[in-house]
């Protein structure tokens, strides 16, 4: 079909050369007209770093005269000092954690649905460059959105690795049409970023079986465009050589009518591939959006000005101190020389004078006066009130007179209060990323036949498969974690799990888990280690089908006669059969759990009282106390009172 005139100039209708043409063309536009934004992120990161830095090399972030850097920092780093401390009190509280949660479906659905919670986690948990996991790449993003009102984070898959990748992406890489993205929704988006030319070579060029030479014409075509592409600006190449790269999306416009994805250099296109999802590969986190457009204010560029003024007052007022502090000793040379005023220096010096009154007389300089401080100090103040930020908090300072742990995180719920949104987005930005995940997850299955992802549990690593995971979008949305609302500071958390404990609002169990200190770890692992089994068991029977299945799993395992709290086994394990009848387990699991629950009972149901001779029963005697190390009472049949059996079906 002959694509019509007016379409001719999409740049997602062209193919080959021309595509990569059309899509450099539109980059160097964008670079063009965004040339000032580039300008506003350089600004803001040189008044948090408190130094001149480039975007175009990191020559910036090197030092070579630490009194040269010292000369122009700042005397307060206000903006440095918001921004961390937001990075602190938001990012740094929490840990989100996506939540896969089936709308409806079958029990195998709804199992799948579990372990892509703990497939998730576990990709989250991988190493992502210098970064030790997600959660660490995700504060760094956030801070990025506190310091230049942008942040963002890239996930694709990197099928010849054979993992999900996740990479912390400059917003000055990041390229939209501002017509198209006037109202905060564009359909197209471009990243021009630099790459090594090894790694291009290595990813987009296919080699023969000797890995000398490429393997057909048009590989060796793309390694051609790979060699002669554009370099990025100021290349040193004393280690590595970099070209550079474009890469653009366009969403799709039906489910009938799909997007393109394109990777390409400046003379050529090194993948191609349509897009069917309905968003881009990206995380963005933005702190103040702006009323017009795709992007943001941060922290440092909307108080630039206050910060500005208190710096000002300050270094006028350090200039004074400097200059009026020092002494001023007024002499007549006739009567002594100055030579003779400096020799004594801390000791007694004797001078000899015919005329008392022509003495040498000190004049005491008042430096500067009250209302001076005040300024500086009222601008700081301002400075914190404007921009909401919690100056306790960024002084690292509690509120006089508070030691309940309650009212300290009440204080600290109160400070951030204004910050509530930006908390929000921070949870629901683990949302996306989870989508994103499972997107990028399944097409390195579908390379690879597989995807093997490890899960980082309390006692060992547990490897987790894709294809035991993976269900339908259709069925299943996802939620963010609950994420605690306790202090993090242990003696704050001791002092609440202690009042929990002893208002009977929680048990023993959970008042070591709450406090779990590093002292407290050996111990809690025994304390909690039989129902931690417990818990893996009855998994073990939820997750299995038929008896191959379990035997795969591990088999039966009946209840151990020597367990220490069997009532609460009781407890946990009609709970689990309850809430899986609810979800409709299948009756091979129900029936297991049933017989767990029958093999307990007898255990905790009491002996029979010794038979005298002669068959009769002993007498109890008037008032007799229940057996130490009883259970307490019971119902008919063994079971703690309240605890009913379920009947099979």
């Amino acid at each position: 079909m002959k694509t019509p005139d007016r379409l001719r100039s999409r740049w997602w209708k062209n193919e080959g050369s021309a595509l990569a043409g059309a899509i450099v063309a539109i980059c160097n536009t964008q670079e063009a007209q965004d040339s000032f934004r580039r300008v506003r992120y350089q600004e803001c990161l040189t008044y948090y770093e408190g130094r001149p830095v480039s975007l175009e090399t990191a020559d910036g972030y090197y030092i070579t005269s630490l009194s040269a850097v010292v000369q122009g920092q700042p005397m307060y780093n206000l903006s440095r000092s918001a921004c961390d401390s937001v990075k602190a009190d938001i990012a740094g509280r929490q840990k989100p954690k996506p939540m896969f949660v089936t709308t409806g479906g079958d029990w195998r659905a709804r199992r799948r649905a579990r372990k892509l919670d703990k497939f998730v986690e576990g990709q989250m948990s991988q190493r992502q460059g210098r970064y030790a996991n997600t959660w660490d790449l995700m504060i760094d993003v956030f801070h990025d959105s506190a310091k230049l009102g942008v942040g963002i984070a890239k996930v694709s898959p990197d099928t010849e690795h054979k993992k999900v990748q996740l990479e912390r992406i400059f917003p000055w890489e990041i390229f939209v049409d501002k017509q198209e993205a006037r109202y905060g929704s564009p359909q197209n988006m471009f990243h021009v970023y630099p790459m090594e030319i090894d790694i291009a070579v290595e990813l987009f060029v296919e080699m023969n079986e000797a890995g000398d030479a490429p393997k057909d014409d048009e590989n060796a075509a793309r390694l051609a465009a790979i060699e002669g592409a554009e370099r990025p600006r100021y290349e040193t190449g004393k280690v590595i050589e970099s070209i550079k790269i474009r890469e653009a999306w366009r969403l799709p416009f039906s489910e009938d009518s799909p997007g393109k994805h394109v990777i390409c250099v400046n003379n050529a296109v090194l993948f191609e591939e349509d897009w069917e999802e309905p968003e881009f590969p990206f995380v963005i986190l933005t702190w103040e959006k702006d009323t017009v457009g795709f992007w943001a204010q941060g922290i440092v560029e909307a108080h630039r000005s206050q910060h500005l003024e208190t710096n000002r007052a300050a270094t006028a007022l350090n200039d004074r101190m400097r200059i009026c502090t020092t002494k001023r000793t007024y002499y007549d040379p006739d009567v002594v020389t100055k030579a003779a005023l400096e020799e004594g220096g801390s000791s007694e010096m004797l001078i000899a004078s015919k005329d008392m009154s022509r003495n040498p007389q000190e004049s005491p300089v008042n430096p500067a006066t009250a209302q001076e401080f005040q300024w500086v100090q009222i601008n700081i103040d301002r400075y914190f009130t404007m921009s909401g930020v919690s100056q306790q908090s960024a002084a690292s300072q509690k509120s006089k007179g508070l030691t309940a742990a309650v009212a300290i995180e009440a204080e600290n719920d109160l400070g951030t209060q204004r910050f509530m949104p930006k908390a929000r987005g921070y949870e629901e930005s683990f949302v996306q990323l989870g989508r994103l995940f499972v997107r990028a997850a399944d097409k390195v299955a579908e390379a690879h036949g597989g995807y093997l992802v490890r899960w980082p549990g309390k006692r060992f690593i547990q490897q987790l498969n894709w294809n035991d995971v993976s269900i339908e979008d259709m069925i299943y949305e996802i939620r963010v974690a609950a994420v605690s609302m306790f202090s993090k500071d242990p003696a704050q958390m001791l002092q609440v799990a202690q009042d929990l404990h002893a208002g009977g609002i929680i048990n023993r169990e959970t008042f070591l888990q709450m406090t779990s200190l590093p002292d407290l770890e050996g111990l809690m692992n025994r304390e909690t280690a039989e129902r931690e089994w417990l818990e893996e068991l009855f998994s073990r029977y939820l997750d299995s089908e038929d008896d191959d299945q379990l035997l795969e799993l591990g088999g039966y395992e009946a209840p151990e006669p020597f367990m220490t709290n069997k009532p609460a086994a009781m407890w946990l394990v009609v709970s689990t059969y309850w809430e899986a009848k609810r979800d409709g387990a299948p009756m091979f699991c129900l029936e297991l759990l049933q017989r767990w629950i029958t093999q307990l009972d007898k255990l905790i149901a009491p002996s029979p009282p010794p038979t005298p001779p002669g068959g009769l029963p002993m007498p109890e005697a008037p008032g007799a106390l229940p057996m130490a190390g009883g259970a307490g009472p019971e119902a008919p049949g063994g079971l703690p009172a309240g605890v009913v059996l379920p009947q099979a079906a």
